[in-house]
């Protein structure tokens, strides 16, 4: 998966006075989005991101970048505290409601996992 060529466009890569161990668990989803959708999705998830950086204190990253070479595709980095805390985001109700409002919208994803990654 390339990670170059991305712009930030929401969520939150680290907040203030909290420091990000290194066995954090580390997702990179790469999303292809219906033509001109991409705008859309984003909109989706403001809601989700925001609830996540002031409530979900294990979930340590939560951002969209937009490809910039590609108006259709952005990729979402996500840095949790264990899988444990993955999986409760991800089956939380903010987190389904989301993935149920952009599901038409997305035509197809890459997901890597890392259990550790240091940066």
């Amino acid at each position: 998966m390339e990670l170059t060529g991305l712009e930030p466009a929401l969520g939150f890569i680290q907040r203030s006075n909290q420091t990000i161990p290194i066995s954090a668990k580390t997702t990179i989803v790469r999303y292809r989005t219906s033509p001109g959708d991409r705008g859309k999705v984003v909109d989706f998830c403001r809601d989700l991101f925001r609830f996540a950086e002031e409530e979900e204190m294990d979930v340590y990253t939560l951002a969209i970048m937009n490809d910039i070479g590609r108006e259709d595709e952005f990729v979402i980095l996500e840095r949790y505290e264990s899988a444990e805390a993955e999986t409760r985001h991800l089956e939380s109700e903010r987190c389904v409601k989301c993935l149920g409002e952009i599901k038409s919208m997305i035509l197809g994803h890459d997901s890597v996992g890392y259990e550790i990654l240091d940066v």
